[in-house]
């Protein structure tokens, strides 16, 4: 009995880590934007994603 509750708990603490895993890693938003770019990299546990940083800031030139 105890070996069988050690093994559900265990599945269950799994289940739940791959779960939170999932939602964190996988992207959820498509879209375009304007700016300069100033990062880019590859993302993702399970579902590998290019993502990048873009700088939105208006530069004033004078």
């Amino acid at each position: 009995m105890r070996k069988f509750l050690f093994i559900l708990i265990t599945v269950v603490v799994f289940g739940i880590a791959g779960y939170f895993a999932f939602i964190y890693y996988v992207p959820f938003s498509e879209g375009y934007r304007s700016g300069e770019l100033i990062k880019f990299s590859r993302k993702g546990v399970l579902a590998k994603t290019w993502e990048g940083e873009i700088s939105q800031s208006i530069c004033f030139k004078g």
